[in-house]
C-alpha cells in the first residue's frame, strides 16, 4: 500500500488483492471489530460515517438534496462554473481514458455537475444515485472521495472496497476540496470517479493538480476584479481631509489612503454597510458602493 495516507493505489499494487484485503477489514469493521491495515483517513472516515447512521448494506443510496433542475440552476451561479472549460481540459485527457467522470459538488457534497461517459454515467446513476443534485457528503452517503474531501478538507482517493457503503464498493474516485482565494473558505470539490476496474494512480495527483490551477484561476480573476475597482473608485478614496479605504464586502482591503491607513487590516463590515469600530479602536463608517461590489470606509474620527 502506498505510504501516502491520502493515495489509495499505486502503479505495482494489484487491485484485485488490495480490493479483498480491505473488504475483509470492512466487513470486520461493520460487525463491530477494530480495524488495523486500513488507511487513517479511511478508517477515521469509517468511524464518522457509523456515527452518522450510514447503512454500510447499501440499501440505502445517497439521498437526493434537489432536484435536476434546481442542481443545473445552482451551478450556473456556483463560483466554480467559469472555471468548468479550464476542470475538463485539465481533466479530458485522463477521464476519458480510464472512462471516469468529472464531477463538481458544492461545499455541502451535493453533485452540481458531471461531464463524461455516457454508459458510465448512466451506470452510477443508476446503481448508487451518483448523479446531480444527489448529496454525497459523508453524511449522505459514507465514506468516498467527495465526502471525505470536504469532511478532511484534503485530497483524498477513495478505492472499492474502502467506501463504506457496500452499493458503492465497485467504483473508485479521487476528489481534490477548492477554496475560495479571498475567504479561504471551502467551495467544493473536484472529483474523478470510475469503475474499480478501470482505477488509475495517477487520478490523485491529477484530481489535485486540477483543483490548485482553478484557485490560480480564481485569484487571477480576483485581481482583476480588485483592479476594475481600484479604477473606477480611486477619486473617492484619496485627497480627502479624512483617511478612507476602498474594502471588499468580505472585509479585505482592496485599496488603502495614500497616507497609509488599514495596512491590509480585514475586519466585519455591518450589512449594508454603516458604523463601526475598527480592530485599531478607530470609529469608521462604511459606504457601500456599485450596488454592494465594495465599501468606501471613511475615519470618523479614533477612541479616545
Amino acid at each position: 500500500m502506498p505510504r501516502n495516507p491520502w493515495l489509495a493505489i499505486d502503479a505495482v499494487t494489484s487491485p484485485a488483492r488490495l480490493a479483498g484485503e480491505l473488504r475483509q477489514e470492512w466487513e470486520h469493521f461493520v460487525s463491530g471489530g477494530r480495524v488495523s491495515r486500513v488507511r487513517a483517513p479511511v478508517a477515521d472516515s469509517w468511524q464518522r460515517s457509523l456515527e452518522w447512521g450510514v447503512d454500510p448494506s447499501g440499501n440505502r443510496l445517497a439521498p437526493v438534496s434537489v432536484d435536476r433542475d434546481e442542481a443545473s440552476e445552482r451551478w450556473e451561479v456556483h463560483p466554480l462554473r467559469e472555471a468548468a472549460p479550464l476542470i475538463r481540459h485539465c481533466l479530458a485527457s485522463i477521464a476519458d481514458e480510464s472512462e471516469h467522470l468529472i464531477v463538481v459538488s458544492d461545499a455541502e457534497g451535493v453533485l452540481l455537475q458531471l461531464d463524461g461517459n455516457a454508459k458510465v454515467r448512466s451506470q452510477a446513476a443508476d446503481s448508487m444515485n451518483f448523479t446531480e443534485g444527489a448529496l454525497w457528503s459523508e453524511e449522505g452517503a459514507g465514506t468516498n472521495a467527495v465526502g471525505t474531501a470536504l469532511a478532511a478538507d484534503h485530497a483524498v482517493q477513495i478505492f472499492a472496497t474502502e467506501h463504506f457503503s457496500e452499493v458503492v464498493q465497485a467504483w473508485t474516485c479521487s476528489a481534490a476540496p477548492v477554496h475560495d482565494p479571498e475567504t479561504g473558505e471551502l467551495l467544493g470539490v473536484i472529483d474523478l470517479t470510475g469503475l474499480e476496474k478501470d482505477v488509475h494512480p495517477h487520478s490523485l495527483a491529477v484530481a489535485m493538480t486540477t483543483a490548485r490551477a482553478v484557485e490560480g484561476h480564481l485569484r487571477y480573476r480576483l485581481r482583476e476584479r480588485d483592479d476594475r475597482l481600484r479604477a473606477r473608485y480611486a477619486g473617492r478614496i484619496g485627497g480627502g481631509v479624512d483617511r478612507r479605504a476602498l474594502v471588499s464586502p468580505n472585509g479585505r482591503l482592496v485599496a488603502d489612503d495614500a497616507r497609509g491607513w488599514l495596512r491590509h487590516m480585514r475586519f466585519e463590515l455591518p450589512p449594508g454597510g454603516g458604523e463601526l469600530i475598527l480592530p485599531s479602536g478607530v470609529h469608521a463608517f462604511a459606504e457601500p458602493v456599485g450596488e454592494g461590489e465594495a465599501f468606501i470606509v471613511r475615519e470618523l474620527g479614533r477612541s479616545a
